[in-house]
């Protein structure tokens, strides 16, 4: 009795017990094992990369601005100068607003203490595309009304205050004001120095000495003595103004790096940087005279004698 009797049907019972509770822990272990992985897994998505990513944004939605490709600003379009300036000295210089044929709206401003203030004054046209200062402080002005639109020119012997009747350009240099493409030549004859194309604008034009200088929207930069042939002096990505200075031809652009424009010989050494900040195409512009340079930014000037340091008037 005592080998065979309850005692040993409990102890079968026991063992049987004892193996379910066994099937079952090694269950739960496997449960727990494939959780943590899981877990492992989506916490590994959520923090890989930025730190700003979520777990959420890890899919890719076929945007750039959600799936974490990278973007690239689209380069700003060329524009042809909206306004100018145009020094006489380290003081005393001319602010313009080009204004348009269809629109009208050109305006002319002078300055007495190197852009710190400026004074309005007439302008002689609704559109003015270039201002030249004599040696002997007379000035002339070239440009259009609305409807025809000129080129024609006015002079003015009191800094603007009054301007004489309109005449024919003569020899002048000019940017058309009824065409971004063309630019008057000192022969009477019209050039389109960067071509014929609808895009082939003229941003700028420097007039120096000895040569003139053409910028075209792709930022080449074009040179020419009689207005009839054009040698190419170089390309500057990102090119928004130009100008002599005595003989040297200096270009302002946007590069990488510079938090503003900076201004440098065309293919020379790197340019220097001006702190000016984001400026709109069109609104800044370079010029030269009795060894200062004035950089026109928007309503800011900014002056230099060696184009290398800069400050704010």
């Amino acid at each position: 009795m005592s080998g065979n009797g309850f005692p040993g049907r409990l102890s079968g019972r026991a063992a049987t017990v004892g193996l379910a509770a066994f099937i079952l822990v090694d269950v739960l272990l496997v449960a727990a094992a494939v959780n943590h992985v899981r877990g492992g897994a989506s916490a590994g998505a959520a923090t890989a990369g930025s730190s700003t990513i979520s777990s959420s944004s890890s899919t890719s939605s076929g945007d750039p601005s959600t799936d974490g490709t990278p973007t690239t600003k689209a380069p700003e379009p060329a524009v042809a100068l909206e306004q100018f300036v145009i020094a006489e000295d380290a003081r005393t210089g001319w602010r313009i607003t080009v204004g348009s044929c269809a629109d009208g709206g050109a305006a002319v401003a002078v300055t007495t203490s190197g852009g710190a203030s400026w004074t309005p004054r007439q302008s002689p046209f609704d559109t003015v595309t270039r201002l030249r200062v004599r040696a002997d402080g007379t000035a002339f002005a070239v440009g259009g009304d609305k409807g025809q639109c000129g080129p024609e020119l006015s002079n003015t012997s009191d800094q603007g205050r009054s301007w004489g009747a309109q005449s024919a350009t003569g020899d002048a240099w000019f940017r058309d004001p009824r065409d971004v493409r063309s630019i008057g030549t000192t022969t009477g004859t019209v050039a389109k120095p960067c071509g014929s194309s609808k895009g082939d604008l003229v941003v700028d034009l420097a007039v120096g000495d000895s040569s003139t200088a053409a910028l075209c929207g792709n930022g080449k930069v074009l040179r020419t003595t009689d207005g009839g042939s054009w040698k190419a002096a170089g390309t500057v990505d990102g090119a928004r103004a130009l100008s002599f200075g005595g003989d040297r031809l200096l270009v302002v652009s946007t590069i990488d790096g510079c938090d503003g424009l900076a201004v440098g010989p065309v293919g020379g050494d790197k340019p220097a940087c001006v702190p000016t900040g984001d400026v709109d195409p069109g609104q800044a512009a370079l010029s030269w005279a009795d060894g200062t340079w004035w950089l026109l930014v928007g309503d800011t000037t900014w002056q230099s004698t060696d184009a290398t340091a800069w400050r704010k008037s």
